[in-house]
């Protein structure tokens, strides 16, 4: 698996804890967690935000690579994980969050992956690239019917609580206010928190479009618009 830079992980943690700040509070109004897993955590700044708010349990899985980089908050539990491998914790938790994760793996994990974070909790938060995004060793972009579906068939249901309210909240990144959805078990069952059907689960922001043109023709996108 690839090793990611002290400079990667430098760069992306503003952007992470800033929008987790912005994120975050949604979801824990609707899931009111007590403990938290983040698949995924990098340096652990969606956790920290997490601690911040107020969950007490929060344990962060990534590469074992970060854990000679300096953490978003020297408290956090981080254990060094290989995500190309089963994920093997027996204890269950109230939420997890898996955000831009599994489209650095190989696609031949999906499958296995989400059925893994779906038996960890009966809620997981979920964001993953999309085709064209583009990214650090992205080996796995899909829309986000895709994963919708791979949830679908471990029985948990879309819940798209936080786009409508962040969709132009430029605190955030872009890449969270497009592709960030929670999925729960019992939303199958409530009719009151399944996702309405009549409106198309994947987009494509138009935050992601502007960068794209801007690359091409060779100029930086202002990034507080993203």
């Amino acid at each position: 698996m690839t090793v990611y830079s002290k400079v990667f992980y430098a760069l992306q943690r503003f952007g992470s804890r800033r929008s987790a700040e912005v994120i975050l509070p949604i979801v824990l109004d609707v899931v009111h967690p007590l403990s938290i897993v983040d698949v995924g955590c990098g340096v652990g700044t969606w956790l920290a935000v997490a601690r911040k708010l107020g969950v007490p349990e929060t344990v962060g899985l990534e590469g074992a690579w970060v854990l000679g980089l300096p953490l978003a908050d020297p408290a956090l539990e981080i254990r060094g994980t290989n995500l190309e491998e089963p994920i093997e914790i027996a204890k269950r938790f109230d939420l997890v969050t898996c955000m831009e994760v599994a489209e650095h793996l190989t696609p031949s994990r999906a499958e296995s992956f989400v059925a893994e974070l779906c038996r960890l909790s009966d809620n997981v938060f979920f964001s993953a690239a999309i085709p064209w995004q583009g990214g650090t060793n992205h080996l796995n972009e899909r829309p986000q019917s895709y994963w919708a579906s791979l949830f679908a068939a471990q029985g948990f249901g879309a819940r798209d609580i936080v786009r409508p309210r962040v969709w132009g909240d430029g605190r955030a990144s872009y890449w969270y206010r497009q592709n960030s959805i929670l999925y729960t078990k019992d939303a199958k069952t409530d009719p009151g928190l399944v996702f309405d059907r009549k409106h198309p689960l994947h987009f494509l922001s138009p935050w992601r479009v502007r960068e794209g043109w801007d690359r091409v023709r060779g100029r930086t996108s202002p990034q507080g618009q993203y």
